[in-house]
């Protein structure tokens, strides 16, 4: 993998990983979001700091997914004054990185589930952040955002010059098409939060909006709306399948079938994952019945 280093502003660049890498600088000092999938990941940012002649004093993590956090151990290997930040349900997570697997799976996970993209390597976090508070770094406010949804606890950052960090709020235009089915943990959660992102860039005063994954979007409005949709299609789907009787499982089949997701066991989880959230959502809203019928759960639209 070359690495890329590409500037946004000033101060603000990021690695082009697959999970993105942020880096503000000042002078030779430096902060870090998030820290890429593993060790590798955490060897080529040290390199490339070194390259730079800078050094990062912290690192802010902005959610509990490994491909965000799995290189933060190797960074603190190499940097041992480092000072890790998240926030509360993050830190629960990163620092016992076993906790995705589990509530994946329910119980003590299968071995497939044991992977780089399920369990990250652990990192104790030094300080708690709270979304609403503003951070001071170099003598510049940084503002924390709620963006919960994809995962619990999931934070944004608005950076100096206006920037504003995204973290897995909303995805690029090819992740929708190729994999329809967009992961959150909350959807409650992710509509909140991607509306709250809409109405940010409809205010015109922010000049980059920068996601977890793909491309920086000066003007994102297209991009989440498209996301809302994609949301609201899955919705659609589901209540279609559950007019007539369907067990949770039965649900993840069709929905494997119909967006042709591969056949893996970390990913038939996901989807699980995924397919619950969205009954949760349609249950809040009373878009749904629950009984149990014969031993099975079985869902069933109104």
């Amino acid at each position: 993998m070359i690495i890329i280093l590409k500037q946004i502003t000033e101060k603000l660049f990021y690695f082009d990983f697959p999970g993105k890498v942020i880096l503000y600088i000042n002078s030779d000092r430096g902060i870090l979001i998030d820290a890429g999938i593993d060790d590798r990941i955490g060897r080529m940012i040290y390199k490339e700091l070194e390259n730079i002649g800078v050094v990062p004093e912290v690192l802010i993590i902005t959610h509990a997914h490994a491909d965000h956090f799995g290189g933060a151990a190797q960074l603190k290997k190499y940097y041992p004054e480092i000072k890790i930040m998240a926030s509360s349900l993050t830190r629960s997570v990163v620092e016992n990185p076993e906790y995705e697997p589990f509530y994946l799976y329910g119980a003590e996970p299968l071995s497939d589930l044991k992977n780089k993209f399920l369990l990250g390597k652990a990192i104790q976090v030094d300080q708690l952040i709270t979304p609403g508070e503003d951070l001071c770094f170099f003598g510049e406010k940084w503002q924390v955002l709620d963006l919960q949804g994809h995962t619990p606890g999931q934070i944004g950052l608005i950076a100096p010059d206006k920037i504003i960090l995204t973290a897995d709020t909303f995805f690029p235009e090819e992740v929708i098409e190729k994999y329809r089915l967009l992961y959150h943990f909350s959807l409650e959660g992710a509509l909140k939060s991607l509306k709250q992102l809409k109405k940010l860039a409809m205010e015109g005063e922010y000049q980059n909006f920068i996601p977890g994954h793909g491309k920086p979007y000066a003007k994102p409005q297209n991009v989440i709306q498209k996301n809302l949709q994609a949301i609201h299609e899955t919705v659609e789907i589901i209540q279609e399948i559950i007019k007539k009787p369907h067990t949770r499982e039965e649900v993840v089949a069709h929905i494997i079938e119909r967006y042709k997701i591969n056949e893996t066991v970390s990913q038939y989880f996901l989807t699980f994952s995924a397919v619950s959230a969205y009954l949760s959502y349609l249950e809040s809203e009373e878009m749904l019945n629950i009984e149990v019928r014969d031993g099975q759960l079985i869902f069933i639209s109104r």
